[in-house]
């Protein structure tokens, strides 16, 4: 460059030669004229150096007013920490990001912008970036929580640096972005991914994820841990019958009990549907002391559940089979954990319900038969092997009046299998509405059939009908159909429905008996004093009959008890206008303190035991005939 200026200062005074005049005279002397001309060129080249850095300075002033826009309003934060975190430089973003003016912002530990819990990773960061001299070419990223001067907390993904002052002071250079939005999205798709999106609670995902931990942790510790698998009983019917919006409300209402259940610590997922997982951590190292933690924890459970719900104007009661399996070290995997809880559950379904077992590997071969059954049973509907057999209902003089439907079932392998053995699962698994139309369809033919009989053409015929299969909307389309394909007198069917359903939607209940009973059918409550029906919402229905139920009637000569619930029973129907039938009538003395209370009707093997339609007795044998109360 100096080259240049020099060329340059040396061809303009070149072009303009210098005349030297010393006492008028002109100056001729080289070695004069040389010095001057240099002197000249000097002076030249000179003012052009000068014009050159007056041009640079310009330039460089506006380089540096460019430079001041783009680093105080680029689109990410940048600011200079000392090592102590404290701020020595910002740009303008920096400042907004923190809702602080610049001036206000100096000489401010910038970890006074993080939150409590993200206020020491701060500290940790900075000091690693110091200790390690992180390089600008490969910077330290974190994302931590920050808040503003307005108390606005927001996510900042934030990169920092090494570097040096011209002091040679280390220095920490960061990069603050505002990722809120970006966070929030990676929240959102982990909750989508981890969390139940009706209760919030964990899903399998995560629960897999905090099993694993678990097992490690008994490991180390050698301390029990407890997995329950909760399975509400008979929701279903609750979803068929008041709609899949009030089951979510049932769902979330359960969620909400098991979290106040539960100790601090413990873990709480769902799977699906109805069915919960709780995961009991940091037990006792002893497994008999452990055991009776858990059994603590499963019965409060239990306890909670079973208080009555409130779902917007319903009162609604469920109950809960809970099965748990006990882990500590050198246990199995979380596949065999999960896989035994829920053998456990189905364990505490058998026992009745509404109760807790413990994992037995028995019960493993039970399961497995269980779904064999079930599809045993769905082949059994294709290949109709359902028969109805029938047993006889009298009246107080021992004469026949009617009979009672029983399903049974002929097993290919098993036999003559009872209702015992397979309703339970035929309404879990929904195949009691294929084989409860069945049933309504093969009595109303039934009642065809005997209608051209002298002895049996006024003989009723009581069916009895599931919760499931009287909440489908089209039931009272199906019972239309049952008697305009047969034929049969809608006067002569009965219809048996049982002392549960009432815990459900009474209202629409009662709408299904009065269209149904305009078409001349009666209904009979079965089962009655067993349940949780309520007088008041007795007294609505448009019943015929009170069915008195065989465990009343089994002791009613021994026992007092069921003497004065039977003779109860038998009083407040009259005082209803209702009629009352006894089944499970098995002796002479029964009937004879059944007929003492004024009991209507009577069913039970004292008169007759279930059989086919043609084994029926028409009348019965004197040696049959039951004691004379006259």
């Amino acid at each position: 460059m100096a080259n240049i200026l020099r060329t340059r200062a040396e061809s303009i005074a070149k072009a303009e030669p210098l005349k030297l005049v010393v006492h008028n005279t002109p100056t001729t002397d080289p070695d004069t004229l040389a010095l001057i001309h240099d002197l000249r060129v000097h002076k030249i080249e000179l003012e052009m150096q000068n014009d050159s850095l007056q041009v640079s300075q310009v330039r460089l002033q506006a380089s540096e007013e460019r430079y001041f826009k783009l680093y105080n309003l680029a689109p990410v934060g940048y600011c200079t920490l000392n090592s102590q975190g404290i701020v020595l430089h910002a740009n303008l973003t920096t400042t907004l990001l923190l809702g602080i003016n610049q001036p206000n912002l100096y000489q401010v530990s910038l970890a006074t912008f993080f939150t409590e819990e993200d206020k020491d990773d701060f500290y940790r960061f900075c000091h690693k970036i110091c200790q390690d001299k992180i390089d600008i070419n490969a910077p330290l990223v974190r994302v931590m929580k920050m808040h503003n001067g307005v108390g606005s907390v927001f996510w900042a993904n934030i990169v920092g640096a090494y570097a040096e002052s011209d002091n040679k002071d280390a220095e920490i250079r960061l990069v603050l972005t505002n990722v809120t939005e970006h966070q929030n999205d990676v929240e959102e798709i982990r909750r989508l991914a981890f969390f139940d999106h009706l209760t919030g609670l964990p899903n399998r995902r995560l629960l897999v994820d905090r099993l694993d931990h678990a097992l490690m942790t008994a490991e180390r510790t050698g301390r029990f841990a407890a997995l329950m698998f909760l399975d509400l009983d008979h929701f279903k019917i609750l979803n068929d019958t008041l709609g899949h919006s009030m089951g979510d409300l049932l769902l979330q209402a359960v969620a909400t009990r098991l979290e106040s259940s539960l100790r601090e610590g413990d873990s709480l997922a769902r799977l699906g549907g109805d069915e919960f997982v709780i995961l009991l951590e940091n037990l006792d190292a002893c497994g008999r002391v452990a055991a009776t933690q858990t059994e603590m924890v499963a019965n409060k459970i239990l306890a909670q559940l079973n208080e009555e719900y409130h779902l917007h104007e319903t009162d609604y009661h469920i109950s809960a089979s809970l099965g748990i399996v006990m882990f500590t070290k050198g246990h199995s995997s979380v596949d065999e954990l999960l896989k035994n809880t829920d053998v456990a559950m189905y364990q505490a379904k058998q026992a009745g319900r509404n109760t807790v077992r413990f994992y037995d590997p028995k019960m493993q071969a039970a399961v497995e038969q269980r779904n064999r059954l079930e599809k045993e049973l769905r082949q059994g509907m294709v290949e109709k092997q359902f028969v109805l057999y029938y047993q006889v209902q009298t009246d107080i003089e021992g004469e026949v009046v009617g009979a009672e439907a029983l399903v049974r079932w002929h097993h290919p392998q098993r036999g003559l299998l009872l209702p015992a053995k397979f309703i339970t699962l035929s309404e879990e698994t929904h195949v009691i509405l294929g084989l409860g139309q069945w049933v309504l369809e093969e009595a109303c033919t039934q009642l065809t059939t005997w209608s051209k009989h002298p002895q049996m053409k006024h003989w009723s015929l009581a069916v009895n009908v599931s919760a499931l299969q009287f909440a489908q909307e089209n039931f009272v389309d199906t019972v239309v159909k049952a008697l305009r394909d047969s034929g049969a007198t809608p006067e002569l069917l009965k219809l048996e429905l049982t002392e549960s359903m009432l815990i459900h939607d009474v209202a629409g209940l009662i709408d299904k008996m009065r269209a149904i009973r305009s078409l001349g059918i009666g209904f009979s409550l079965d089962d009655f004093g067993t349940g949780y029906s309520s007088l008041s919402y007795l007294k609505r229905l448009p019943l015929d009959q009170l069915k008195i139920d065989q465990s009343f009637v089994r002791e009613v000569t021994s026992d007092e008890n069921d003497a004065v619930i039977c003779q109860t029973i038998v009083a407040l129907g009259h005082n209803l206008g209702l009629n009352v039938i006894a089944e499970g009538v098995e002796n002479v003395a029964q009937y004879q303190f059944l007929l003492s209370v004024g009991c209507d009707h009577f069913q039970g093997n004292y008169f007759s035991c279930p059989v086919k339609s043609e084994l029926l007795p028409v009348q019965l044998l004197p040696i049959q005939r039951p004691y004379n109360h006259s």
